[in-house]
């Protein structure tokens, strides 16, 4: 449902409310007793409307005359269609004959069109003397075939003219002639248009419309007979109408219209009303300039609009086309400097110590101009609007919605959306929105689990996990028990890392922060407590470990454990009645799991270790004493109780020796590593064991605070073991 640029050409069309005006105009026109020629100018700019206007004044006086004697004859003459090497007159009189066979007043044609005729072949005799030829062209073709003997009978141009006005006068009815797209021709042409207009067509009983743009005509017709453009067309033009300029509220209701045709057509229903308030007012309605304008924007809305609906939002598409269109340069400016309007590079024109936000506004509008975009401000306060991290750079707060809502409302403030809106490349949005909330809506809970391992498999949980993260408080209440524990079985086994400032961040602890938020958005804490329990019972290492953690931190709200009595009130997430029941539960599944080696299938004891040993120290105790007896069993439970660390050096493990101290010396577990038999212990431990075991040896003997050894150094170490 594109919407074509062609003039309106009927009342029923208008969507200016300028059929008044046309009236008025028609009736002025038939009014005019006069019987000398009569020129009207329309003076208005490009995109105005200047044609339409037209059309429904020639609508209404077509539907004043429609059952009278005297309808006048109506000759539409486009000079713009043909190319400076034709004869601009000579395709005038074509178009008036053509005119006068269309009519079907036949006393038109026989009152005139020999009259007319004649006046044409006198024109075209001109144009066989060598420089007697008129000024306006090269060759006449009016008369087809015209030969010597046709061309010798021709009668003396005044002789012809004053034929034809006779005619005319005979006649007794008006002519109006309507010449568009003056303003399209070149300088050349126009001053053809006006001489034809005051020269050689100027007959009785004809009334000429001019649509045009005054501003290019008087440019045009400058240096004509040592007039200035103004002055000269003032002589030609006997009544000049400017335009009515269209009213910001019609030209809105217009472009609103237009906007609404196209948000239904592609079921779009709802908008963010107070974002788009200042996407409108900052990014789309200072470039609108005329109803060109909005056609043009609307109909290259509706194309991007069927491409982008779903992966970025309607009010970023409708902003970042207006300024396409209408504003290319910033456009193209914007796409070039997306990773740091997005906050997505540290990269600035100006040091990121500079905190005068007038020099960077300074230093910004130089780059624009630089690369041909003339009205700074305007681009400043567009970009702003869409790009917080901008406004928060050159202190414009145009925009309620911060960095944060960017993901989740798929805003271009975010990279991934920025990219694919210039790109138009879809596989940076590696899984559909549609197909992100379906999953969070309506998959059962086979079904979500089994996608969660597909995307996972794929690599691209990450991206998962950062849409769930924007979305979380999107995510019906009646869902969230289902996603939490989908992703709590699963979380240790999520691959990939992403990168933060300095820091990487695993997916499992990406997934631990979520599950979290969602625990945190449960209705109760009785529900908290079924999810805990529920849990409980089936788990497995990584599990346990993960509830451990939880169990943990709720320990610490109520000043239990570590938290030796200091509470706070946001952490208590259930009753503590609840929570000694969790404990034993806790107790019960630690001593099933520890029955065999399955403990070992996680990659983390720290938590698994605190919490069984607090329940039920007596349990945790003999298990400890019976099963360090083994030194390959000592080794792999104490490498699991390693904590990771990562900094500027790299990364690496790091020991505590209050996780194990009552239980085994550090001296004890160092002899046992230095003597065992290095080709052996490559045999009874994996890569990962290996590097922890190096670690903890590299320690002995240095504070773990202060030094560090990295996994480059133990790694080394194995390495040496042959």
């Amino acid at each position: 449902m594109y919407n074509s640029d062609s003039a309106i050409t009927t009342k029923a069309e208008d969507l200016l409310g300028r059929a008044s005006f046309a009236s008025e105009l028609a009736n002025a026109i038939l009014k005019n007793t006069g019987k000398e020629s009569i020129v009207i100018g329309l003076y208005g700019s490009w995109g105005c409307g200047k044609t339409s206007l037209v059309n429904l004044v020639l609508e209404e006086i077509e539907s004043i005359t429609s059952q009278t004697c005297d309808k006048p004859l109506i000759v539409k003459f486009d000079p713009w269609y043909f190319s400076t090497e034709d004869n601009l007159v000579s395709a005038y009189f074509k178009t008036l004959r053509s005119s006068l066979n269309i009519d079907k007043n036949s006393t038109w044609k026989e009152t005139i069109g020999e009259a007319l005729d004649n006046y044409a072949d006198a024109w075209d005799l001109l144009n066989f003397i060598p420089g007697a030829g008129p000024i306006l062209a090269p060759t006449i073709k009016t008369v087809s075939k015209a030969g010597g003997r046709k061309l010798s009978k021709v009668k003396p141009i005044d002789k012809a003219k004053l034929s034809i006005e006779k005619a005319i006068i005979k006649q007794n009815q008006k002519i109006i002639v309507v010449i568009d797209d003056i303003d399209r021709l070149e300088n050349s042409q126009i001053r053809s248009v006006f001489q034809l207009v005051k020269q050689i067509a100027s007959f009785p009983n004809t009334t000429f419309i001019l649509p045009m743009a005054r501003e290019i005509v008087v440019r045009a017709l400058k240096d004509v007979q040592g007039d200035d453009g103004s002055t000269y067309l003032e002589k030609i033009v006997q009544i000049p109408f400017v335009i009515p300029e269209l009213s910001n509220t019609k030209m809105q209701k217009v472009f609103f219209d237009k906007l609404g045709a196209v948000l239904r057509l592609n079921n779009i229903t709802t908008i963010d009303d107070k974002y788009w308030s200042s996407v409108f007012s900052w990014c789309v309605w200072p470039f609108i300039k005329n109803l060109r304008d909005v056609n043009r924007v609307i109909n290259t809305i509706e194309f991007k609009m069927s491409l982008l609906r779903d992966e970025i939002c309607i009010e970023d598409i409708i902003a970042m086309t207006t300024i396409d269109v209408l504003e290319p340069l910033l456009y193209t400016w914007i796409g070039n400097n997306r990773d740091f309007l997005c906050g997505n590079t540290r990269y600035s024109y100006m040091s990121n110590r500079e905190k005068n936000t007038n020099k960077k506004n300074e230093e910004y509008k130089k780059r624009l101009l630089d690369v041909g975009v003339i009205n700074t401000d305007r681009a400043i306060y567009a970009v702003a609007a869409l790009f917080p991290h901008f406004a928060n750079e050159t202190g414009l707060s145009l925009s309620y919605q911060s960095t944060d809502n960017a993901k989740k409302d798929m805003r271009i403030a975010e990279i991934k959306r920025a990219t694919l809106l210039f790109d138009m490349d879809k596989d940076n949005i590696e899984i559909p929105r549609t197909v992100i909330v379906d999953s969070l809506s309506n998959y059962t809970q086979n079904e979500y689990g089994c996608f969660l391992d597909q995307i996972n498999n794929e690599g691209h949980i990450l991206y998962y996990l950062d849409e769930i993260d924007a979305l979380i408080d999107e995510i019906p209440a009646g869902r969230l028990t289902l996603i939490i524990k989908e992703l709590w079985k699963r979380s240790r086994k999520f691959k990939g890392t992403s990168a933060v400032s300095f820091l990487v961040i695993p997916a499992s602890w990406k997934t631990e922060s979520i599950i979290d938020k969602l625990i945190k958005k449960l209705p109760s804490n009785q529900v908290r407590f079924d999810l805990f329990k529920d849990v409980l019972k089936n788990a497995d290492i990584n599990e346990m470990e993960s509830m451990g953690e939880r169990i943990n931190t709720i320990e610490l709200a109520y000043g239990r454990l570590a938290g030796k009595g200091n509470e706070h009130k946001e952490g208590q997430l259930i009753e503590t009645e609840q929570l000694e029941k969790l404990e034993s539960e806790y107790a019960k599944r630690a001593k099933k799991l520890a029955e065999n080696e399955d403990v070992f299938l996680g990659y983390s004891l720290r938590y698994f270790s605190y919490l069984w040993e607090s329940f039920d120290k007596k349990e945790f105790s003999k298990f400890i004493k019976v099963k360090f007896k083994n030194k390959r069993f000592m080794l792999r439970f104490i490498c699991r109780l390693a904590g990771k660390w990562t900094g500027t050096e790299g990364k690496g493990w790091s020991y505590n020796k209050e996780d194990y101290f009552e239980y085994i010396t550090d001296e004890k577990i160092y002899d046992i590593i230095n003597n065992y038999d290095k080709k052996q212990i490559k045999q009874d431990f994996d890569d990962e064991e290996l590097v922890r075991i190096a670690s903890f040896f590299l320690y002995h003997g240095k504070n773990p605070v202060r030094e560090h050894v990295a996994i480059s150094e133990a790694q080394e170490l194995v390495d040496s073991w042959g």
